[in-house]
């Protein structure tokens, strides 16, 4: 007893250095903290927070709940829950922490919830993007500039005003090693706050069930399946390092002791929008709509859009970091111009290898960035004109396998870009998710859509932490999709 107790004191006693020497101890600099307000306003444009008040707050209260148990308790944190579909989070320097509300919808408690939010916050204090950035810089240093670039999400300008090393924490996350420690920091804010260790394990498990039933459904359709890229990509399940600090975290003393739910999860999320937002555009069956800008336009039915301020992205899911196309609006003045003189004059481009077109009663021209004779890369661009509108194709290419289903992607947009009429009647109700509470008889097959197949009923397993097999009892509160 002695000895494990001796054990567990030294354990602890050896992280406690680890903090010192990774500089934990240290606060947020002014510096970080004027360079995190902006890049917060830039992910802002870009990701718009999610328009519920009480979902928001939630989050916020159960992040300020970490704070309060971290080592840096008096430092102001902001948790934004965005609009995205995507389940993922991530940090940003200066005390932000973003929250996709994809990934609410796969949370099933407030532990786990506590647990995404200890991780990303224990990014923050132990300087992770810091400590990538003077990684990036050493590699920029030695002349090693493209394997900075290389993760890259779609190379749009958008993006590309952020730091290289906040996008690849962004996607990719931060390695092996940083999401770790991120783990082992967290876990410790995590008891500190009064909640439950293993909900760490829980929501890396959860996360793993999601991209492996995602890669399930994509090879069975004979899809390349698509490169995860969520918070924890990088963990294992049976780590021992990992699953000898979380057995060890029971021991920590908690710094609220006994605490009550700051809410009913399942409660708070009753009502939350699931799948993409379709208050201004959506997609159906590979058709993308755009309410507010009245146009539509195809993509291949192995992409998927999004949107990013005023630029709609596609990229194809088997490999989103290597290739896109995206599509910008600009509003005409005056008399229609020449395609050619527009490009040159009023957006600055000098293109190779123009070619005129007419798809569709528009004017407009095709052409090619120059490339790069060092690496493989293709940059392509489009330019359609109407009486009012200047629609202004732009795709980017780094993997030569990828081309061909690239100049398809492409084509595919110019040739089925319309407006719509002006009386276009289409709705498209947002699909939510609804608490119900299971009676006897009930089952997942049963309460699937008719229509559905096994993978519309392993992920309404999956949303309720039943995946792959687990199966209902009477009187549970589950999540469905309505």
């Amino acid at each position: 007893m002695m000895h494990s107790q001796l054990k567990n004191t030294l354990f602890w006693l050896c992280f406690s250095l680890i903090f010192a020497v990774s500089g934990i101890q240290a606060k947020i600099s002014e510096e970080s903290k004027y360079r995190g307000a902006k890049l917060y306003r830039q992910t802002l444009q870009n990701n718009p927070p999610y328009v519920n008040p009480k979902i928001q707050d939630y989050v916020n209260r159960v992040g300020q709940r970490i704070v309060a148990a971290s080592d840096w308790p008096d430092e102001k944190f902001v948790f934004t829950v965005t609009d995205r579909p995507s389940v993922n989070a991530y940090a940003l320097i200066g005390g932000y922490i973003f929250v996709d509300r994809g990934l609410l919808a796969y949370v099933n408690t407030e532990d786990q919830l506590a647990a995404v939010l200890a991780h990303e916050v224990a990014h923050i204090v132990a300087r992770h993007s810091e400590r990538r950035k003077r990684s990036a810089e050493a590699r920029q240093a030695l002349g090693n500039l493209a394997s900075v670039m290389t993760y890259w999400y779609t190379g749009s300008q958008e993006l590309s005003s952020l730091p290289s090393y906040i996008n690849e924490a962004w996607i990719k996350g931060y390695g092996r090693k940083m999401e770790l420690e991120a783990d082992e920091i967290g876990v410790v804010y995590l008891v500190r706050a009064g909640y439950a260790q293993e909900a760490m394990m829980e929501v890396i498990s959860l996360l793993k069930h999601q991209d492996t039933l995602q890669r399930r459904l994509y090879r069975d359709r004979n899809k390349r399946p698509p490169n995860y890229h969520g918070i924890f990509s990088t963990h294992q399940r049976n780590d021992k390092r990992l699953h000898e600090v979380l057995s060890s975290a029971d021991r920590l003393p908690q710094t609220f002791g006994s605490i009550e739910p700051v809410g009913d999860y399942l409660s708070k999320i009753d009502g939350l929008a699931f799948g993409p937002s379709s208050d201004n555009g959506f997609d159906y069956k590979n058709t993308y709509y755009n309410r507010v800008e009245g146009f539509r336009v195809d993509f291949p039915d192995d992409w998927t859009t999004q949107v990013r301020g005023h630029q709609l992205i596609g990229y194809p899911l088997s490999s989103p970091e290597n290739a896109y196309v995206q599509l910008q609006i600009r509003y005409l003045r005056g008399d229609l111009p020449e395609p050619e003189s527009y490009a040159r004059d009023s957006l600055g481009l000098r293109l190779e290898n123009v070619n005129l077109i007419t798809p569709k009663g528009f004017t407009g021209l095709i052409g090619n960035l120059p490339e790069r004779t060092d690496t493989f890369g293709k940059k392509r661009v489009a330019l359609l004109l109407d009486d009012s509108r200047a629609y202004i194709f732009s795709g980017k290419l780094t993997d030569e396998r990828l081309l061909d289903d690239w100049l398809i992607a492409f084509d595919n947009m110019l040739s089925t870009l319309s407006r719509l009429p002006e009386d276009a009647g289409f709705q498209v109700a947002q699909n939510r998710l609804r608490i119900y509470t299971t009676r006897p008889g009930d089952s997942y097959v049963s309460l699937s859509p008719p229509e559905a197949d096994r993978h519309l009923v392993d992920r309404l397993r999956l949303l309720n932490g039943d995946y792959p097999r687990g199966e209902l009892g009477p009187g549970e509160r589950i999540k469905l999709v309505r």
